[in-house]
């Protein structure tokens, strides 16, 4: 009897290991895995988009509403996600508060990132006291870059036809580089 609560004792050891230790790269995925894998495990409700290779869901970041993007290449290996994050309140204050408390998360998750950039249109920085007024004039944007062994993440906050917009990008390092040798070789199919 004590043998077998030892062998059951190591079993739910080991296997709670492995679902603790399971690498995600993008909420409960994986780089390369195809469309009906990504389907099957994202539980958001899903948006028909007319992109092929690309599904859009509906769906949440923390408390967050947020559109949750997920590409395939075109061997259909998932290698880019992206939230577009919606905020109730679409005060250029709130994009600021929320691009901040993100970017301290992420601070806390990857550690320090590899490139800041709060920026105007005419290449100037722009100091953190005057992000909201330039944000309103649509004369700048902010962005901050993590990088994993696996994974660039970038999260952004911009203004594009008088909206603000604030994503957070994440793209395989690995099925990028793939990516850019099939639109390569397609190239040189084409010309």
């Amino acid at each position: 009897m004590k043998s077998f609560i030892l062998i059951l004792s190591i079993f739910l050891l080991t296997e709670n290991n492995n679902l603790i230790g399971q690498n995600f790269d993008f909420r409960n995925t994986q780089w390369g895995m195809d469309s009906l894998q990504v389907k099957k495990i994202e539980k958001s409700k899903k948006i028909n988009i007319s992109k092929k290779l690309a599904f859009l869901f509906d769906g949440k970041l923390a408390d967050l509403d947020a559109k949750i993007f997920y590409e395939f290449s075109a061997l259909n290996q998932l290698y880019h996600t992206k939230y577009f994050i919606d905020l109730d309140n679409k005060s250029t204050q709130s994009y600021v508060d929320n691009f901040l408390l993100l970017q301290k998360s992420l601070t806390e998750k990857y550690k320090e990132p590899v490139s800041k950039k709060a920026i105007a249109l005419d290449g100037s920085a722009v100091k953190d006291n005057k992000w909201v007024s330039a944000l309103n004039s649509y004369n700048m944007s902010l962005e901050t870059v993590w990088k994993t062994d696996k994974t660039v993440i970038t999260l952004s906050l911009f203004c594009v036809k008088n909206e603000l917009v604030l994503t957070l990008n994440y793209i395989s390092i690995e099925y990028e580089k793939k990516i850019e040798e099939e639109k390569r070789i397609q190239l040189l199919k084409d010309i």
